[in-house]
C-alpha cells in the first residue's frame, strides 16, 4: 500500500489563499530584471554527458493599495553539477523576473493571500520565460541542451490563516 498524506479537515490549501488574489488580477508586464551565467570548468568541452540539474526558486511580494498594484520578484537558481565529479558544480545560471499585476483599487488581501499567490501564480507566469533563458544561455555556453521540466504547482494544507500545516504521512 502506498504511503498517503492525510488530508486537513478544513479542505484548505494555498491554491485557495492564492485564488482569493488571481480572480481580480490581470498580469500587465513581465521583465527581467537580472541575469547571470557563472561557468566554474576549466574546460565545458570535457564535461561528461550526464549532468544534474538543481533549481531553486525564492518569491518576494510587494503591494499598493491604493494605486491598485502587486508586484512580484521571482529569483531563480540552476546548478549544473557534475555527478561523476562528486556533485561538483561547473556552471550556474540566476534570474530575477519582476511581474506588476493591476487589481482593482478597492481590493484588500490577507498577507498570506498575497504570500501564496506570489509563490503560485508568480512562479506559474514567469517558469516559462526562464526554461527558455535557462535552455539557451547554457547551449551559448557550451553546456548542450536542456530543457527544464514543466512546472507543478504543489498543494498545500494550510490552516484558517494560511500558514502551512506539516502533514502526517500514513503507511
Amino acid at each position: 500500500m502506498k504511503p498517503s498524506v492525510v488530508g486537513v479537515k478544513n479542505g484548505r490549501t494555498n491554491m485557495s489563499f492564492a485564488a482569493a488574489v488571481s480572480r481580480v488580477v490581470e498580469l500587465k508586464w513581465i521583465r527581467l530584471k537580472r541575469a547571470t551565467l557563472s561557468i566554474d570548468s576549466e574546460n565545458v568541452d570535457s564535461l561528461p554527458a550526464e549532468l544534474r540539474f538543481d533549481t531553486t526558486v525564492r518569491h518576494s511580494h510587494g503591494f499598493n493599495a491604493d494605486i491598485g498594484l502587486i508586484d512580484v520578484m521571482v529569483e531563480y537558481r540552476l546548478d549544473v553539477l557534475n555527478e561523476a565529479a562528486g556533485s561538483v558544480r561547473e556552471a550556474m545560471v540566476e534570474a530575477e523576473f519582476q511581474l506588476r499585476y493591476s487589481v482593482p483599487l478597492s481590493s484588500s488581501f490577507q498577507s498570506n493571500e498575497l504570500r501564496w499567490f506570489a509563490e503560485l501564480n508568480g512562479t506559474l507566469n514567469s517558469w516559462p520565460y526562464w526554461r527558455e533563458m535557462a535552455q539557451t544561455v547554457l547551449g551559448r555556453a557550451g553546456l548542450g541542451s536542456l530543457t527544464l521540466p514543466l512546472w507543478r504547482a504543489p498543494v498545500i494544507p494550510v490552516d484558517s490563516s494560511g500558514s502551512p500545516i506539516k502533514s502526517v504521512v500514513a503507511e
